[in-house]
């Protein structure tokens, strides 16, 4: 299998490595850019579909684009962290509570679009996005099977990542209406 011979190439000539992992190598190309490789196509297809979907939530990087072998993704590092300190010495930075309930909010939205395949209030402008998050409304999860999950998340009922993961794992698996009842009745 090959990759789309239509996507442009880049070269790592001359650039050196951030991070070498098992699934391949991440090149910075400038300060808010970086290429990540992969070694198998597969993993590559799969790395290409995740990002594009998410979309772009804090601490999720957002992807840009793709190219041949590779993805180019936002560059968490250097000024993110220059960031992070210059409001830490103006005191502006959340505290640990109020940044764990911030990401376990952010978590119940990406669990939302995971399941729904488009963010809340997706077509909505973000004024009016922010509005009903301060008011606490938010999109109907009532026929999705982690309702509960995100709502709790959503609400700022969990007190940490572990208890969402739990929550998760207690799901009852989806029923497969194509499901064989003998082992013998499953195709070869």
């Amino acid at each position: 299998m090959q990759d789309d011979p239509s996507l442009p190439v880049l070269s790592t000539s001359g650039l050196y490595w951030l991070r070498v992992g098992i699934l391949g190598i991440v090149y910075p190309l400038d300060e808010r850019t970086v290429y990540a490789t992969s070694l198998c196509l597969q993993d590559l297809l799969t790395k290409r579909s995740v990002y594009q979907r998410l979309g772009s939530y804090p601490r999720i990087c957002q992807y840009f684009s793709s190219v041949q072998r590779g993805i180019l993704l936002e560059r968490f590092g250097e000024p993110v962290r220059k960031h992070l300190r210059k409001l830490y010495k103006q005191g502006k930075t959340p505290s640990h509570k109020q940044a764990l309930k911030c990401e376990l909010f952010a978590l119940g939205s990406t669990i939302y679009k995971l399941w729904t395949t488009t963010r809340p209030y997706e077509d909505e402008p973000n004024d009016t996005v922010e509005d009903s998050y301060k008011h606490q409304c938010f999109p109907d999860v009532g026929t999705l099977p982690v309702a509960e999950i995100i709502k709790k998340c959503w609400h700022g009922s969990y007190t940490s990542a572990d208890e969402v993961v739990a929550d998760l794992i207690l799901q009852p698996k989806p029923t497969n209406a194509h499901a064989y009842s003998d082992a013998d009745d499953r195709p070869t």
